[in-house]
């Protein structure tokens, strides 16, 4: 999904979530990769993925 602002990265990660769990039935997603952008280092972000139980894979910097 293309997003219009890096603010709205959370919000739309809650909408992947959901039509995952929906869809596909897990009962939650293992891990999540990043590209440590600040959008997804936010401390709300952090929280909800720690209390999920979503483990952040946070990839080296300058790599493909």
């Amino acid at each position: 999904m293309f997003l219009k602002a890096k603010s709205k990265a959370f919000e739309s990660y809650k909408h992947y979530e959901a039509w995952i769990k929906v869809h596909h039935n897990p009962s939650s997603i293992a891990c999540l990769g990043s590209d440590r952008g600040g959008e997804f280092l936010d401390g709300e972000f952090t929280t909800y993925l720690w209390e999920a139980g979503t483990v952040r894979h946070l990839n080296v910097h300058d790599s493909p």
